[in-house]
Protein backbone atom coordinates (compact mmCIF):
# COMPACT_ATOMS: atom_id res chain seq x y z
CA UNK A 1 0.00 0.00 0.00
CA UNK A 2 1.53 3.25 -1.30
CA UNK A 3 1.96 5.68 1.63
CA UNK A 4 -0.56 8.49 0.20
CA UNK A 5 -3.07 5.64 0.53
CA UNK A 6 -1.70 4.50 3.66
CA UNK A 7 -2.36 7.63 5.46
CA UNK A 8 -6.32 8.15 3.58
CA UNK A 9 -6.72 4.47 5.19
CA UNK A 10 -5.30 5.33 8.52
CA UNK A 11 -7.74 8.58 8.64
CA UNK A 12 -10.37 6.82 6.98
CA UNK A 13 -10.55 4.17 10.13
CA UNK A 14 -9.48 6.87 12.92
CA UNK A 15 -12.12 9.15 11.54
CA UNK A 16 -14.84 5.97 11.91
CA UNK A 17 -13.67 5.22 15.10
CA UNK A 18 -14.01 9.12 16.37
CA UNK A 19 -17.59 8.71 15.53
CA UNK A 20 -18.40 5.51 17.66
CA UNK A 21 -16.51 6.08 20.32
CA UNK A 22 -16.54 8.47 23.38
CA UNK A 23 -12.89 7.80 24.24
CA UNK A 24 -11.45 8.88 20.72
CA UNK A 25 -13.32 12.65 21.31
CA UNK A 26 -11.58 13.28 24.92
CA UNK A 27 -8.37 12.41 23.01
CA UNK A 28 -8.84 14.68 20.59
CA UNK A 29 -9.60 17.44 23.26
CA UNK A 30 -6.39 16.51 24.81
CA UNK A 31 -3.57 19.45 24.32
CA UNK A 32 -1.01 16.76 24.09
CA UNK A 33 -1.08 12.80 22.22
CA UNK A 34 0.38 10.46 24.34
CA UNK A 35 2.97 8.04 22.87
CA UNK A 36 4.59 4.69 24.45
CA UNK A 37 7.51 3.73 24.21
CA UNK A 38 8.39 -0.27 24.82
CA UNK A 39 11.78 -0.97 24.71
CA UNK A 40 14.27 -3.75 24.92
CA UNK A 41 17.80 -2.04 24.70
CA UNK A 42 20.60 -4.76 26.12
CA UNK A 43 23.66 -2.67 25.19
CA UNK A 44 24.85 0.71 26.68
CA UNK A 45 24.10 3.13 23.52
CA UNK A 46 20.94 1.75 22.65
CA UNK A 47 19.85 2.28 26.16
CA UNK A 48 20.98 6.14 25.68
CA UNK A 49 19.01 5.70 22.29
CA UNK A 50 15.90 4.80 24.34
CA UNK A 51 16.59 7.81 26.64
CA UNK A 52 16.53 10.30 23.70
CA UNK A 53 13.40 8.88 22.30
CA UNK A 54 11.59 9.57 25.45
CA UNK A 55 13.69 13.14 25.67
CA UNK A 56 12.75 14.11 22.05
CA UNK A 57 9.11 13.17 22.81
CA UNK A 58 8.85 15.15 26.64
CA UNK A 59 10.22 18.01 24.53
CA UNK A 60 7.12 17.92 22.07
CA UNK A 61 4.65 20.27 22.15
CA UNK A 62 1.75 18.03 21.28
CA UNK A 63 3.31 14.79 22.05
CA UNK A 64 4.09 13.02 25.55
CA UNK A 65 5.12 10.13 27.06
CA UNK A 66 2.64 7.45 28.21
CA UNK A 67 2.69 5.42 31.43
CA UNK A 68 1.27 2.16 29.62
CA UNK A 69 0.69 1.08 26.25
CA UNK A 70 -3.32 1.42 27.04
CA UNK A 71 -3.53 5.32 27.75
CA UNK A 72 -1.02 5.94 24.79
CA UNK A 73 -2.59 6.60 21.02
CA UNK A 74 0.88 5.78 19.66
CA UNK A 75 3.23 3.39 20.74
CA UNK A 76 7.08 3.17 19.90
CA UNK A 77 8.48 -0.25 19.56
CA UNK A 78 12.31 0.21 19.72
CA UNK A 79 14.76 -3.25 19.67
CA UNK A 80 18.45 -2.26 19.81
CA UNK A 81 21.55 -4.69 19.72
CA UNK A 82 25.24 -4.11 20.23
CA UNK A 83 26.79 -4.98 16.36
CA UNK A 84 29.52 -6.79 18.39
CA UNK A 85 33.39 -7.31 17.94
CA UNK A 86 32.95 -7.28 14.59
CA UNK A 87 31.24 -4.03 14.75
CA UNK A 88 31.91 -2.65 10.79
CA UNK A 89 31.35 1.05 12.09
CA UNK A 90 35.05 1.85 13.10
CA UNK A 91 33.25 3.14 16.60
CA UNK A 92 30.63 2.21 19.44
CA UNK A 93 27.24 1.78 17.72
CA UNK A 94 23.61 0.14 18.19
CA UNK A 95 21.37 -0.78 15.73
CA UNK A 96 17.90 -0.63 15.93
CA UNK A 97 14.42 -1.24 14.75
CA UNK A 98 11.55 0.67 15.67
CA UNK A 99 7.82 0.17 14.85
CA UNK A 100 5.60 2.45 15.25
CA UNK A 101 2.11 1.19 15.77
CA UNK A 102 -1.68 2.89 16.88
CA UNK A 103 -4.16 2.13 18.57
CA UNK A 104 -7.57 1.37 16.78
CA UNK A 105 -10.33 3.45 18.01
CA UNK A 106 -13.16 1.10 17.30
CA UNK A 107 -12.64 -0.93 20.78
CA UNK A 108 -10.67 -3.46 18.57
CA UNK A 109 -7.63 -4.56 20.86
CA UNK A 110 -5.56 -4.60 18.14
CA UNK A 111 -2.70 -2.35 17.28
CA UNK A 112 -2.47 -0.40 13.27
CA UNK A 113 0.73 -0.71 12.40
CA UNK A 114 1.83 2.38 10.71
CA UNK A 115 5.70 2.47 10.24
CA UNK A 116 8.86 1.28 10.88
CA UNK A 117 12.75 1.57 10.49
CA UNK A 118 15.83 0.21 10.98
CA UNK A 119 19.27 2.19 11.24
CA UNK A 120 22.47 2.06 13.19
CA UNK A 121 23.51 4.97 15.07
CA UNK A 122 27.40 5.86 16.40
CA UNK A 123 28.17 7.23 19.85
CA UNK A 124 28.44 10.39 18.41
CA UNK A 125 25.07 10.72 16.58
CA UNK A 126 22.41 9.62 19.47
CA UNK A 127 20.46 12.37 19.89
CA UNK A 128 20.87 12.88 15.77
CA UNK A 129 19.37 9.74 15.25
CA UNK A 130 16.21 9.62 17.97
CA UNK A 131 15.66 13.29 16.27
CA UNK A 132 15.45 11.55 13.04
CA UNK A 133 12.90 8.80 14.37
CA UNK A 134 10.81 11.24 16.66
CA UNK A 135 10.77 13.37 13.16
CA UNK A 136 9.62 10.10 11.39
CA UNK A 137 7.57 9.24 13.34
CA UNK A 138 5.71 12.79 13.81
CA UNK A 139 5.57 12.74 10.18
CA UNK A 140 3.12 10.14 10.29
CA UNK A 141 1.35 10.56 13.46
CA UNK A 142 0.52 14.46 12.70
CA UNK A 143 -2.67 13.52 9.56
CA UNK A 144 -3.68 11.38 12.44
CA UNK A 145 -3.82 14.02 15.15
CA UNK A 146 -4.92 16.39 12.86
CA UNK A 147 -8.04 14.53 11.50
CA UNK A 148 -8.71 13.92 15.44
CA UNK A 149 -8.39 17.38 16.24
CA UNK A 150 -10.96 18.28 13.52
CA UNK A 151 -13.32 15.85 13.66
CA UNK A 152 -13.77 17.05 17.65
CA UNK A 153 -17.34 18.28 18.71
CA UNK A 154 -15.65 20.62 20.81
CA UNK A 155 -13.65 22.50 17.83
CA UNK A 156 -13.69 25.85 17.88
CA UNK A 157 -14.72 26.26 21.56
Amino acid sequence: MGNIRKVHFLISMLAIGMALMPSARVAAQQRKFYVYVNATAQDGLGQQLVYQLREKIEASSHLAEADSEDNSLFQLHVVTLDPGPSNPYGQQATVYSVVLSGTQLDGNPGKLLLDQWVGTCGNERITECASSIIASADNDMTPIVQTLRSQSPSKGK
